[in-house]
């Protein structure tokens, strides 16, 4: 929601003033893409150990959130 209130007030910035607020935008949408990123950098990690948790195994067979299996296996 609040990127969408941002984008919104962005775009009408650009339009009453198009030069003068080249560097403002920049300066937003640089700001918004580093917050959207590490939001989905914590909610993967959030997810794969939920993933973890979940699984129907007990804990000594549970494979770790970040196990990827080896190629030739």
């Amino acid at each position: 929601m609040a990127f969408g209130i941002i984008s919104a007030l962005a775009g009408i910035v650009l339009i009453v003033s198009p030069f003068a607020s080249i560097a403002a935008l920049t300066l937003v949408v640089g700001l918004m893409a580093i917050v959207l990123g590490l939001t989905e950098v914590v909610r993967t990690v959030m997810m794969r150990v939920e993933m973890g948790r979940l699984a129907p195994a007990p804990a000594a067979q549970r494979r770790p959130p970040f196990h990827r299996p080896h190629p030739q296996h």
